[in-house]
């Protein structure tokens, strides 16, 4: 286990990677782990877990959204519900930690990568190893070569061949 890096490393660091000027962090861990070290023109807000769905509405679309700790306090409703609304309105990238050996009901490795979110490695939080999971809508689903014109759309290839 002590080969795992710290999650007070890792989230930083992906933060500095990803330089948002507008970032939300949902959970006590996560309000915790980011405030240290965030750029002066980041502009961030820290919600509670419960309150977190409600909430997003007011603040519109954020460049990043950090989920951590307390996400197990969620029904697997609700939860489900606030990760699905960060990732397809409301934040560009979201990072999501859960519990490797006991994560929340419902967010097990199969439904995350179901959700659309990749494993970006584990880390330790206060000797508990964790999952840090992401979901970037740049890089989520690149598109197809096969998805373009020269194929497929070109009006000038619609009378040389027949599909």
């Amino acid at each position: 286990m002590s080969e795992l890096p710290a999650l007070e490393q890792k989230l930083p660091a992906l933060v500095d990677q990803c330089a948002p000027r507008r970032l939300v962090a949902i959970g006590p861990l996560a309000a915790r782990l980011v405030e240290r070290g965030l750029p002066v023109d980041t502009k961030l807000h820290t919600l509670p877990t419960r309150e977190a769905v409600a909430a997003l509405g007011d603040l519109g679309h954020q460049d990043m959204a950090i989920v951590a700790g307390d996400l197990e306090r969620l029904s697997p409703k609700a939860s489900a519900q606030l990760i699905a609304r960060l990732r397809d309105i409301y934040a560009a990238w979201v990072i999501v930690v859960v519990d490797r050996d006991e994560p929340p009901a419902g967010w097990t490795r199969r439904e995350m990568i179901g959700f659309g979110f990749s494993l970006l490695g584990d880390a330790v939080q206060e000797s508990t190893p964790v999952h840090v999971y992401e979901f970037d809508v740049g890089t989520y689903k690149p598109t197809p070569d096969w998805l373009n014109s020269r194929y497929w759309a070109n009006p000038e290839l619609w009378d040389k061949y027949r599909w």
